[in-house]
Parts: C-alpha cells; sequence; structure tokens
C-alpha cells in the first residue's frame, strides 16, 4: 500500500511537471522540502549555496531532476554557478 501511494504521488506530481511541460530539471528554494520531493519521488536532488539570510541561516536553490537522470541535475547545477 505505501509503495502503490508513494508511486501515485510521483505519477501526480513531479512525473506530471516533468511530462506535461517538457521540463529537465525543477528548480526550487531548498526551504521547499525539496529532500522529501526526491525521497518520495525517488529523484536526484542536488542544492546549490546562495548564502546567508539576515538570521545567517543559510539558504540556496534545489535542482530536482526525472528518475535516473543525475548527469542532466549536475549539469544544470554547473551552468547555474
Amino acid at each position: 500500500l505505501a509503495k502503490y501511494a508513494q508511486e501515485r504521488l510521483y505519477e501526480e506530481g513531479p512525473a506530471f511537471l516533468f511530462r506535461n511541460y517538457n521540463l529537465d530539471v525543477i528548480v526550487l528554494p531548498t526551504e521547499f522540502s525539496s529532500a522529501r520531493l526526491g525521497a518520495v519521488g525517488r529523484l536526484p536532488v542536488g542544492n546549490v549555496p546562495l548564502g546567508y539570510d539576515d538570521i545567517q541561516l543559510p539558504f540556496g536553490l534545489a535542482f530536482v531532476g526525472q528518475r535516473y537522470n543525475e548527469g542532466t541535475v549536475i549539469r544544470a547545477m554547473s551552468a547555474y554557478e
């Protein structure tokens, strides 16, 4: 049951975005629970640090790729930097 729910979340969430909008990566603020998105969808996630906020907490951008497509995530992160 849990595996079915996980796959359904993936199909109705990130897989829908990648497929319908022809995306290679999804870029989100790191505060947007990008790690959860990667874990639920079994997707590669990489983070690029941007700096520190007013109270010295680090923040950055998360690059989320399609399943088994780590190379695209790494190239997108490299291009951004």
